[in-house]
């Protein structure tokens, strides 16, 4: 609660530094139950998440003091080019257990309408979290 652009913008120069194999970012969501989701109820923040079954990947709560929803939604797009996407070769197609994974999956595809749904199911995936403002 709190957070600024700035600070955001200083927690990805920080990650940049680390250089570590694996980054996980996430929009932050209080969940049902818990201090901080009673305390966004109460300054009336939630927007339709009131149990973990509508939990998803866009802005539910806003407790930061100067972003807006489209602004949380930029830096998550931002995070995702500079992290997920530069480094999704090296450390998944070039990962010889994901490969092996890869290839029993695609190996179990029966025929091409099998193929084309799991193609659509990875895009949706990948759209969950490339929002478009």
């Amino acid at each position: 609660p709190g957070e600024t652009k700035e600070g955001i913008r200083q927690t990805i120069a920080f990650a940049k530094e680390l250089d570590l194999d694996f980054y996980g970012f996430s929009l932050f969501t209080p969940l049902p139950n818990t201090e901080l989701y009673q305390l966004a109820v109460e300054k009336g923040l939630v927007k339709g998440i009131t149990s973990l079954k509508d939990w998803d990947f866009n802005v539910n709560v806003n407790l930061t003091k100067d972003c807006s929803d489209e602004d949380l939604i930029a830096f998550q797009n931002e995070i995702f080019r500079k992290f997920t996407l530069k480094n999704f070769g090296r450390y998944y197609m070039f990962n010889p257990a994901f490969l092996k994974r890869l290839a029993r999956v695609v190996l179990s595809l029966r025929n091409g309408g099998e193929a084309r749904e799991l193609a659509r199911r990875a895009g949706g995936i990948i759209q969950s979290y490339w929002h478009r403002v």
